[in-house]
């Protein structure tokens, strides 16, 4: 029934059912503006690349670059430990149906090849610490490589590139987002530089003596003037 056959009967019933008859006539385009935007949400959402990384902090690093255009799945979330992780079933399913995977590498994740195999699927895996020299400590490689703020630019340049690739028609809307989250981390990084600088000097010469532990090995492992200590 057309919108001006509604009119016409609205017209000529008698005038007792009208109202009634409006409110009716008027819940049910509401219903019908409700349904046509459900359909066009769940077609958005069919859409977005379905994006995978292995850990807490790369997949903040993911969620900064992809913004609203992917769903990120986390597998280690902040309170749990990805060294020892145990995948889930669910893990293996978000894996399986997964565009791309994201993962730090260096041998952090002892367990993330297992549930990439087991769980097949099509996903392009991306390691995001390509490009980054590691750091070695007691003659092993330290994973921990995003706690330097340099070096957590080339993870974002490495999702960047990634995303784009994988999902060309947003790739403009990714570069930007990287290019956006890179210039807050370079402001950080200089803040921490600044904040370093102004640590005393020790005793026995100008050098200045500063001790951390995992967490700041990485970021000014080996700055002008310092010895390190862990």
């Amino acid at each position: 029934t057309s919108m001006k056959g509604c009119t016409d009967m609205l017209w000529h019933m008698p005038k007792a059912l009208a109202p009634f008859m409006e409110t009716e006539l008027k819940r049910m385009i509401g219903i019908l503006v409700i349904s046509l935007l459900a359909f066009a949400s769940s077609a958005s959402a069919a859409d977005r690349m379905q994006v995978v990384a292995s850990f807490s902090i790369l997949g903040d690093m993911v969620q900064q670059v992809t913004g609203e255009l992917a769903d990120v799945t986390t597998i280690v979330g902040p309170d749990a430990d990805a060294h020892l992780y145990q995948p889930n079933a669910a893990d293996a399913k978000a894996v399986a149906k997964a565009d791309i995977i994201f993962v730090n590498g260096m041998g952090f994740e002892t367990w993330s090849d297992t549930l990439i195999r087991n769980a097949g699927g099509n996903a392009t895996v991306v390691v995001a610490t390509t490009g980054i020299a590691p750091l070695r400590v007691a003659g092993e490689i330290d994973p921990h490589a995003w706690n330097a703020l340099t070096n957590g630019v080339i993870y974002v340049e490495n999702i960047a590139a990634a995303m784009a690739e994988a999902d060309q028609k947003n790739a403009s809307s990714y570069r930007a987002n990287a290019a956006a989250y890179i210039t807050k981390l370079m402001a950080l990084h200089a803040n921490a530089g600044d904040r370093f600088a102004s640590l005393p000097y020790g005793r026995n010469g100008p050098r200045r003596l500063w001790i951390s532990g995992v967490l700041l090995r990485f970021e000014f492992s080996s700055p002008s003037g310092y010895r390190h200590r862990s």
